[in-house]
This record gives C-alpha cells, structure tokens and sequence, in this order.
C-alpha cells in the first residue's frame, strides 16, 4: 500500500510540472483563429485555439511589436501565409509578458 502512495505521489508531482512547463515552452501544433496588428505601435497578434503563457498574461492572443522585434515582418508573413494555407502552428513562449498578454521566442510552421 505504501509503494502505491508513492507512485500516486510521482505522478502527481509529473503532471503537475507538466502542466506549469506548458505555461512556458512550446504550445503544441495549434490552430490560428485570428491575426492583427495595431496601427499605432507595431504590435501584432496571433489569436490560438487555446489559452497559453504564464500565469500573469495567459490568453490565446499571442502578441509580439513586428517594428522592433528581430524577424517580427517576417514572422507576420509567416503566420499569415500558414492561416491562409490552414496549417498549424507552434510556438514556445517565453516567461515574459508583452503587457497583458504572452509572447514568444520563436515559432515553427507543421507543413504536413
């Protein structure tokens, strides 16, 4: 009985890590539902299938500045090209907040 409480107990702890490890880190292949960008600062955004990111700034618009952000028009034409063509997308959010919302490293395209 013991030797079962202890496993209960791993995987408890298992699950709940892996749940916190996909507040930041990769999302997963997700599909895109809307894309924008703001007019006044350069902020764009990418709205997901699902919530993701840290606690403080967890939603489904992923959002990112593409004036200052290193390959930020190139990762709108990106996201753009992948919503147009339906494709799924994954990106891997950083612990760091853009405002109130998530926002990411980097992100990869499923082509297939």
């Amino acid at each position: 009985m013991k030797f079962t409480k202890y496993i209960y107990i791993a995987l408890l702890v298992i699950f709940s890590s892996s749940s916190y490890s996909a507040s930041t880190g990769a999302t997963g292949w997700r599909e895109i539902s809307e894309i924008g960008c703001h007019l006044g600062d350069g902020t764009c955004y990418v709205t997901l299938d699902i919530p993701v990111g840290p606690s403080n700034c967890n939603s489904s618009s992923i959002r990112w500045n593409k004036d200052y952000s290193d390959s930020g028009k190139e990762t709108l034409s990106l996201l753009i090209a992948a919503s147009a063509a339906g494709k799924k997308v994954n990106f891997y959010v950083s612990g760091n907040c853009y405002g109130n919302f998530p926002t990411f490293l980097y992100m990869s395209v499923k082509m297939k």
